[in-house]
């Protein structure tokens, strides 16, 4: 594929393909460029139907910083094949599951993204709409604009629906939970297991280990008494509300901020954008990688 020029059938457009970016279940994800020499990301799948629900996804949360601009949607043969893509904004930066790998994230660091992530799916949830696929992979870092990103839209459900695609790792239900609890307790789950893998820089699957395993390794961590028993409260779903746990984490963060002992770190004390307007501070994140 690299070099090949797709062009579309009904819009006529045409990108030729740089590398690959992305890969998943359903489709591959390329940088592009258009013919004035901008660069997208080009998403191109044989099934229609998911290639088209995730498009109409990614439109029905439209405005959002956290959400990739789209352009459009069309096909076009090769041989007997059709395939479908969309276009869309080509992000400059990494996912978190690399990102993690590249630094060294200190609590502060664990609970900026932990936060930001919150005010995310809150207000994706306030309108109507449950991402289900949250994992480390499908979080990026944008570098150019200094915002948290969602990507891979084809898992985004609406909020009274059940969940048919997600991540092992980061759902409740693998973990023997009861399968009744509430939406909001399985972001809260997703987000303290997700902030568990950036502490640890290690993903636990649900198929080698228990949770009782998992909140174990948290329980001997050297951090912060109150960030590993907000955690752990998390994991075992004992939270509601998404604005109560946020507010724990809030009140952790401040802590943390009071102690001048605390080793500053590439997003520590500093201002990432945060995405919801319930929050009233900000953070700004300093990227010191390239992803070309």
């Amino acid at each position: 594929m690299i070099g090949k020029v797709i062009t579309g059938k009904w819009n006529n457009n045409k990108y030729k393909v740089l590398k690959e970016i992305g890969r998943g279940s359903i489709g591959v994800v390329y940088k592009v460029t258009d013919d004035n020499g901008n660069v997208k990301a080009l998403k191109i799948s044989k099934d229609f139907s998911s290639i088209t629900r995730e498009y109409n996804n990614i439109k029905r949360l439209k405005g959002y910083k956290f959400v990739p601009r789209v352009y459009e949607l069309d096909d076009y043969k090769e041989g007997n094949n059709t395939f479908n893509f969309f276009v869309m904004e080509y992000i400059y930066g990494d996912d978190l599951k690399a990102f993690i790998k590249k630094h060294n994230f200190n609590e502060k660091d664990v609970l900026g993204i932990g936060i930001i992530l919150l005010d995310i799916l809150q207000k994706a949830y306030k309108e109507g709409c449950l991402y289900g696929d949250l994992k480390l992979e499908n979080i990026l870092i944008d570098k150019k604009n200094s915002r948290v990103m969602l990507v891979d839209f084809g898992g985004l459900i609406d909020k009274d629906k059940c969940l048919k695609e997600y991540t092992p790792t980061y759902n409740p239900t693998s973990w023997d939970i009861k399968s009744d609890i509430d939406k909001q307790a399985t972001i809260i789950f997703s987000i303290s297991m997700l902030m568990t893998s950036m502490i640890l820089k290690k993903e636990f699957s649900p198929f080698k280990y228990t949770l009782k395993d998992v909140i174990s390794i948290v329980k001997a961590l050297k951090v912060n008494e109150k960030l590993k028993k907000t955690i752990i409260k998390g994991l075992n779903v004992k939270y509601k509300s998404i604005r109560v746990f946020k507010n724990d984490l809030k009140m952790v963060l401040d802590c943390l901020k009071s102690n001048k002992n605390t080793r500053a770190h590439f997003i520590d004390a500093v201002d990432i954008f945060l995405i919801s307007s319930i929050c009233f501070f900000v953070f700004v994140i300093v990227i010191v990688f390239t992803r070309v």
